[in-house]
């Protein structure tokens, strides 16, 4: 049986997981820069030439009208089209004040995610009124900020880290009278890189099918007026965004451009592969573990998603199970994309079970986020090989649970009928069946 925790405690031993990390890894890349050696060695972020330019490139691109044709930067337009209708807002700025707009917009979100999604994990676990209440907010939005995937993202500046924001205000949302406000924010997010839809399974289980045709209404309208606002028309913006979806997979996904600071299995693999086969070129190695790490993928999400739909489990396992496939999904994800992985983590931490299960998990999330580019083989990082395998340990420990699955596979026909229910007419119908 599991035993009951203080989030408190808890919440204050992933604080000091996470500084402690980080503290770690600035005193080593510090010692290494001291003694004259040269990036990557002496840090764990990206380039320091390349700062921001995630956030400057994409800016400029918004800027230009035409985004996905555009070339005077280096970096390609595949975000989707209602990303460059935010992006447009910063275009008139010089690149400082458009840094300072990124940086501002970035920790305003981060805190506004972060204290919704603890309300909301605290009313439902009947902690909201615990004495320590604000010390709690504030360890979270601290070990947040000093967290390595932040700090990725934040460096790059990517907007990954809004999005997994806008995605942990939606759970933070959903259920509640802010409900409209929820899916408003995950209609952002889908319509600027698309793999949030994953989240949409989180509706899917409530049984919430308005919710969901609204929140996939307000994405469609979203990339509309996105595509009508840019230069050209829709025709041309959809060809120019497929072109540069094709020259992504052949640089990112087949090409060596995602060969650093990446968490993916796919990734990780190719990585070894290519090392044990050094004279192979690396788009037939990354064709050749494409070949078997997707059909294996595909499974993978498709598992995640009938745990999500059909197995009871608590909140924090269901939420983990979407994170984990809108990481998967596309084969690349760099590591700022382990920002997804916030509402399932503050979630677990406001859980007051502790049993094996859940102590293995937070162990997990802890290393997963801080640094650990201690090592660099041939110019990669070990953190490579690394996350990878804490995230398939972290699946591991959401999925695989037999009795849970047991219950599922007898609780089967009712839990079908329960979906099918609102198309036949009876809204009422409501076996005595939980997914907690």
């Amino acid at each position: 049986m599991p035993r009951s925790c203080d989030p408190l405690s808890t919440i204050r031993s992933f604080s000091w997981c996470v500084l402690l990390g980080l503290g770690a890894a600035i005193a080593y890349h510090s010692l290494l820069a001291w003694s004259g050696m040269h990036w990557p060695w002496t840090s764990f972020l990206f380039m320091e030439g390349d700062r921001f330019n995630d956030w400057r490139n994409s800016v400029a691109q918004a800027a230009s009208g035409d985004p996905y044709y555009y070339h005077g930067t280096p970096a390609l337009a595949a975000y989707f089209p209602g990303a460059y209708l935010i992006l447009g807002a910063a275009s008139g700025l010089n690149p400082d004040a458009s840094t300072v707009l990124y940086l501002g917009i970035s920790e305003c979100l981060l805190i506004v995610a972060i204290f919704a999604i603890y309300l909301s994990a605290a009313n439902a676990n009947g902690t909201s009124s615990h004495p320590a209440r604000l010390e709690m907010q504030l360890l979270l939005v601290l070990s947040f900020l000093c967290s390595y995937p932040v700090l990725f993202a934040l460096d790059r500046g990517n907007i990954d880290l809004w999005i997994a924001c806008c995605c942990t205000l939606f759970i933070a949302a959903q259920g509640t009278r802010f409900g409209i406000l929820g899916l408003a924010a995950l209609a952002v997010a889908i319509s600027a890189k698309g793999y949030p839809a994953a989240f949409l399974a989180l509706i899917l289980v409530r049984r919430d099918y308005c919710g969901a045709a609204l929140c996939m209404a307000a994405t469609g309208a979203l990339s509309i007026i996105g595509l009508l606002t840019l230069h050209g028309g829709v025709a041309h913006n959809i060809a120019g965004l497929e072109t540069n979806l094709h020259l992504y997979y052949q640089r990112y996904v087949l090409g060596g451009d995602s060969l650093f600071g990446s968490s993916d299995p796919y990734n990780a693999i190719r990585l070894i592969a290519s090392e044990l086969a050094p004279r192979l070129p690396l788009a037939a190695t990354s064709a050749g573990v494409l070949a078997v790490y997707g059909p294996i993928c595909s499974a993978c999400s498709l598992i995640l998603g009938v745990f999500v739909l059909a197995v009871p489990a608590p909140a924090w396992r269901r939420v983990t199970a979407v994170c984990l496939i809108a990481i998967l999904f596309p084969n690349v994800a760099s590591d700022y994309k382990l920002c997804c992985l916030m509402p399932a983590l503050v979630l677990l931490l406001m859980s007051p079970q502790r049993s094996r299960r859940e102590i293995v998990a937070r162990r997990l999330f802890c290393l997963l986020m801080i640094p650990k580019s201690y090592l660099f083989l041939h110019g990669h990082s070990v953190s490579m090989l690394v996350n990878p395998v804490l995230l398939m340990g972290l699946g591991w420990q959401v999925v695989v649970d037999r009795a849970a699955w047991r219950r599922a596979w007898r609780l089967l026909p009712f839990r079908v009928s329960w979906y099918l229910a609102p198309m036949r007419g009876n809204s009422r119908f409501q076996p005595s069946l939980r997914l907690d």
